[in-house]
């Protein structure tokens, strides 16, 4: 595998090259290419109009692209990362650690080299949650540990980021010994 993160001006030179990838997908309005130009959810938007990622981190299997995913510096606390934002890995490459052993390390390494203290990843999709859960139990059992998603620790309970209600997953670094969600964002 080859990672590649780009900077919010180097990804429009691969703009291209990551609508072809999303052209792929149908099953998800926030991934695929229609009508991405009205949707501000979706990843060809947040990426090219709204320019909301503050790195993209592009996954390729020899020469194929076979993952895209964001960091953006939260809109909350400007000392937190949100990571794997808009992450979508083609079918093929599912379950082959490219989330916990490629994606996710380069994303805290850029965290920490632009002075955050706390990551953070955020889920809204059940399914999504339910595949990183079963990836956190199986390294507390000792069975397989996922490498830099073992590091996250779950936060106790849901809160609202965005008018949606999440499961959020943290990581403090920089010396930083506890993270507090701050007083803007409701707690469920």
């Amino acid at each position: 595998m080859k990672t590649l993160t780009l900077d919010k001006k180097e990804i429009r030179d691969y703009f291209f090259e990551i609508k072809e990838f999303c052209d792929k997908i149908e099953d998800d309005k926030n991934y695929s290419s229609k009508y991405w130009m009205h949707n501000k959810h979706s990843l060809l938007n947040k990426l090219f109009l709204q320019k909301d990622m503050e790195l993209t981190t592009l996954i390729y299997d020899w020469d194929k692209l076979v993952c895209v995913s964001g960091i953006e510096k939260s809109d909350f606390d400007d000392k937190v990362a949100v990571a794997a934002k808009r992450t979508y890995i083609s079918k093929s490459h599912r379950g082959k650690g490219i989330f916990s052993k490629y994606l996710l390390p380069e994303q805290i390494e850029w965290a920490e080299k632009n002075g955050y203290l706390t990551v953070i990843i955020a889920i809204n999709k059940p399914d999504v949650l339910r595949l990183v859960e079963r990836i956190m139990k199986k390294s507390l059992l000792g069975l397989k540990a996922p490498d830099a998603l073992y590091q996250f620790k779950e936060y106790s309970k849901k809160l609202i980021i965005k008018d949606t209600e999440q499961t959020v997953f943290y990581l403090n670094i920089n010396g930083r010994k506890r993270w507090n969600v701050p007083k803007n964002i409701k707690v469920v």
